[in-house]
């Protein structure tokens, strides 16, 4: 569950009292992309739609232990393909937002991917690539400036 400061739990409540999102999720093809989505879906803010080659996410999902079969998947032969036709899913009125997966400029260890908070309540902040979805001190978070 999500936990932290006062100004992030009034934008949940805020998100909370409105119908969930349809949000393009573009290359979730790494556990924490479709962890941090899932926990989005179950907190009822989005309603994803994933764009991505179909046994990358399928095998993501596996790794993050998540059930990906309820929501759309429109297949993409890669990454760039993945972005491309994530954007034009929300051009064409199909999702209201768009959220980036495990698409990135360039590789490099020194770039956060995915933001976490301690479960400890502490800071939140940025893990850098290759942080485990699955570590039991931290807990995925939406945070602003990631």
């Amino acid at each position: 569950m999500i936990e932290g400061r006062e100004n992030f739990q009034r934008l949940l409540a805020a998100m909370r009292s409105r119908p969930p999102a349809a949000t393009i999720v573009a290359h979730p093809c790494d556990a924490s992309s479709l962890a941090c989505t899932a926990q989005a879906a179950e907190l009822n803010i989005i309603s994803p739609v994933l764009v991505g080659p179909r046994q990358r996410v399928l095998d993501a999902a596996a790794a993050a232990k998540v059930d990906v079969s309820a929501w759309p998947l429109v297949e993409s032969l890669h990454s760039h393909d993945s972005a491309a036709k994530a954007v034009a899913q929300v051009r064409e009125g199909r999702g209201e937002m768009l959220m980036k997966g495990s698409l990135g400029a360039r590789r490099s260890t020194a770039r956060p991917r995915s933001c976490w908070a301690p479960s400890s309540g502490a800071t939140p902040g940025c893990a850098p690539n290759g942080a485990s979805a699955t570590a039991s001190s931290w807990t995925c978070r939406a945070t602003p400036g990631c």
